[in-house]
């Protein structure tokens, strides 16, 4: 429940962020992607092909996997993972 509570301000943060990041100036392309995973395993593949690419990543979960790949002028791309076990969580609550 924890993490639950974690990966919603921080996706929030992230889909706020993606305006700021969005000056196009006259023919660039640029590209989004924002993903928030928080399952037991998670995993992102990210293919960008623009002028100007940014990626932002938020995975929670037992087993994290992220792949990025970038090709243009301005690549940007950052990946947060939060190592999380329900039935440790789950034990620690129950005193166990």
């Amino acid at each position: 429940m924890y993490m639950k509570i974690l990966v919603f301000p921080a996706s929030l943060v992230l889909l706020a962020a993606a305006p700021i990041a969005s000056s196009d100036t006259a023919g660039e392309r640029p590209c989004f992607s924002v993903t928030v995973q928080n399952d037991p395993v998670n995993h992102s593949s990210v293919q960008q092909d623009c002028d100007r690419n940014f990626n932002r990543t938020v995975q929670a979960g037992k087993e994290n996997s992220a792949r990025t790949l970038q090709t243009g002028q301005m690549n940007d791309s950052k990946v947060r993972q939060y190592h999380y076990d329900p039935s440790k969580y789950l034990d620690r609550i129950r005193g166990h």
